[in-house]
């Protein structure tokens, strides 16, 4: 992310060394991730904001477990076009590092789940649809 010049994420961040975390600056947050919600819907978002841990306690557990897993895990990306939080370059910038089944696309902002969450909703169906279609062959 530091070389996504069109993501605001960096300049909407407070981090809080003694602590450990990192919060979303509240002035910037429905910008950052709600910008496609109505109003009533971003206030009670950004209400529910809360702190999150720097890092993880058990990253480095997190990343050997990941390494080492023997079958590989299928992957789809849901890609949203109106990200503010991160720039669709630096979406599909990971889609190229870890390819994907298949990608979807959603002109949204960061937050589909509580912008458009009937179309979210019918794409983790359909991806739904496709992991028990391989499980069952």
């Amino acid at each position: 992310m530091e070389n996504d010049t069109l993501s605001i994420m960096q300049s909407s961040l407070i981090i809080d060394q003694d602590n450990g975390t990192v919060s979303v600056d509240r002035n910037k947050a429905k910008q950052l991730f709600y910008g496609d919600c109505n109003d009533s819907v971003a206030r009670w978002a950004i209400d529910n904001l809360t702190p999150e841990p720097i890092m993880p306690k058990n990253y480095n557990e997190i990343v050997q477990v990941d390494t080492l897993a023997t079958v590989p895990v299928k992957r789809f990306y849901i890609e949203t076009l109106n990200d503010k939080a991160l720039s669709i370059n630096s979406q599909r910038r990971m889609q190229t590092i870890i390819p994907c089944e298949k990608v979807y696309t959603l002109k949204s902002g960061h937050s589909p789940f509580l912008s458009q969450p009937d179309s979210l909703a019918t794409i983790l169906t359909e991806i739904s649809n496709v992991l028990c279609e391989k499980e069952s062959i």
